[in-house]
């Protein structure tokens, strides 16, 4: 199996050396080939970016909610010692 980045030097050498000469009938199917493989490169990118910008999303509503629940904690133990230290001076 070839790696991503050996697929598009592969296909950036054909491209290099056919500028030179067409494309013989025997050529074809391998870049045919080729351009098959990049169509479904760059549909597994696209499909990583989308991947990767829901989880960008869910990464950031996760951070918000840590946020929110410590803030909520601050609040509730700010509140706590504003109750006990009104007790303590009823006293």
């Amino acid at each position: 199996m070839m790696t991503i980045f050996q697929m598009m030097l592969r296909c950036c050498f054909r491209r290099s050396t056919s500028r030179a000469s067409p494309a013989t009938s025997a050529e074809l199917p391998a870049y045919r080939g080729d351009n098959q493989a990049l169509v479904e490169l760059k549909t597994n990118l696209e499909r990583i970016t989308s991947l990767s910008e829901e989880q960008q999303k869910t990464i950031k509503c996760l951070e918000d909610k840590l946020l929110a629940a410590q803030e909520i904690a601050v609040e509730t133990q700010l509140r706590q010692l504003n109750e006990l230290q009104s007790l303590t001076l009823l006293n």
